[in-house]
């Protein structure tokens, strides 16, 4: 009985496991790829404005992953890009450093159910750019 009860542990605690890795995964690489955007913007920031280095990774964000929203009907459906809008890049310069700052959440469908969970992403690189 003991042995059962233990075996039983062990695999759901490694079906919770494969499905929250299943589940995250996806947006885990989102965030990657803000990051890799962030990086490529501080990069050039030092040739380019503000106004280009915040479209350029908001432009970015739209080709990644897929975020959530309400309609007008109070129904919530999921659509394309991470949604990330100007008060999600924060840029600051100073003295030769630059900042750059992209803080977003991402809602995850439990699928399958209807409950959803919240990660928050804070992306940043800070320094001077090359």
């Amino acid at each position: 009985m003991k042995n059962r009860l233990s075996t039983f542990i062990f695999l759901a605690v490694g079906a919770v496991a494969v499905y929250s890795a299943i589940l995250l995964t996806e947006s885990f690489f989102d965030n990657y790829e803000v990051k890799q955007a962030v990086a490529i913007a501080h990069d050039g920031a030092r040739q380019s404005g503000d106004g280009v280095l915040r479209a350029q990774i908001l432009n970015g964000s739209r080709q990644v992953g897929s975020h959530w929203e309400q309609t007008g009907d109070g129904n919530i459906r999921e659509v394309n890009g991470l949604g990330l809008k100007d008060e999600n890049v924060l840029i600051q310069r100073d003295r030769g450093s630059v900042l750059i700052r992209v803080n977003y959440q991402r809602r995850i469908r439990l699928k399958p159910s209807d409950l959803f969970i919240t990660l928050n992403y804070n992306v940043e690189k800070e320094g001077p750019p090359r």
